[in-house]
């Protein structure tokens, strides 16, 4: 699988071999389940008793996310050493693969009853 890859805004170089870019895995079934949802929606109150949804953000569960999805040879290491501005790349490329297999989901049309297919069961 050949990963997502991000070029930085520069090259890093503390403590590791020098880097400029970095690629992530897609998450798999069991980073979803060990890891769960990188957000959720709330209702929120207004001040007139309506309420409206809003969306909380888990950065520790994205930071999760890349720091197990990051590939060889770069480690979760190195992205301790980003700049905010190439972290919120890297935030960027772990909410894209959540908002591109959600696009990707069809939904599945519900049933109307009328089909053909039926219990094989026998009303006694």
């Amino acid at each position: 699988m050949p990963g997502t890859t991000i070029e930085l805004s520069r090259t890093y170089g503390e403590g590791s071999e020098p880097f400029s870019s970095l690629t992530f895995r897609e998450p798999r079934w069991q980073d979803f389940v060990d890891l769960g949802e990188i957000e959720e929606w709330q209702p929120v109150g207004g001040d007139d008793g309506t309420h409206r949804p809003m969306v909380i953000r888990h950065h520790d569960v994205v930071a999760a996310y890349a720091e197990r999805l990051v590939m060889p040879p770069r480690t979760a290491a190195d992205l301790q050493v980003l700049d905010l501005k190439d972290a919120l790349s890297v935030h960027g490329v772990i909410r894209d693969f959540f908002a591109t297999a959600r696009a990707s989901t069809t939904p599945q049309a519900a049933s109307s009853g009328g089909t053909e297919k039926g219990s094989t069961k026998s009303a006694d």
